[in-house]
């Protein structure tokens, strides 16, 4: 007699939607270091784009070229705004990700419980059978020698 969990299908299908979940956490938290690149790089930019606006400023240029940096700054700032509002929506999509991550992993891990807890009853079960036999057999050596 082998041994058969019988909810195993059930147990297959909680291990894909847990991996499925796993997954798509990856992908937002690599989608979230991705936009926090961009945002580094896009910072990086501001102070650079700030440091070449002084020295022009330093250097005399005219009222255009300083308007233009500072629309140009602006811009980026903006960008920078519409970045971090995205990182936040990100998050906030990682969070509810990482839950529904968590919940399919109980599940699984609850099912995988469940299977050991059969597999252990039925080892003892069939150590019990096996025990069983063993007695029928030395009974019937028993009374068989006792009777020759």
């Amino acid at each position: 007699m082998r041994f058969r969990f019988s909810l195993e299908s059930i147990l297959k299908l909680r291990q894909n939607e847990e991996e499925e979940a796993r997954l798509e956490l990856v992908k937002i938290r690599n989608e979230i270091a991705e936009l926090e690149n961009k945002l580094s790089r896009l910072n990086e930019s501001i102070k650079e784009s700030e440091e070449k606006r002084l020295k022009a400023l330093s250097n005399g240029a005219t009222g255009s070229i300083i308007r233009t940096w500072d629309e140009y700054i602006q811009k980026l700032r903006i960008e920078k705004i519409d970045l971090l509002n995205e990182i936040e929506k990100k998050r906030e999509e990682e969070s509810e990700k990482l839950r529904v991550y968590l919940e399919k992993r109980k599940e699984r891990m609850a099912l995988e419980k469940l299977k050991e807890r059969k597999y252990k009853e039925y080892l003892e079960n069939l150590s019990r059978q096996e025990r069983k036999f063993l007695d029928e057999v030395a009974e019937k050596n028993y009374w068989r020698l006792k009777f020759k």
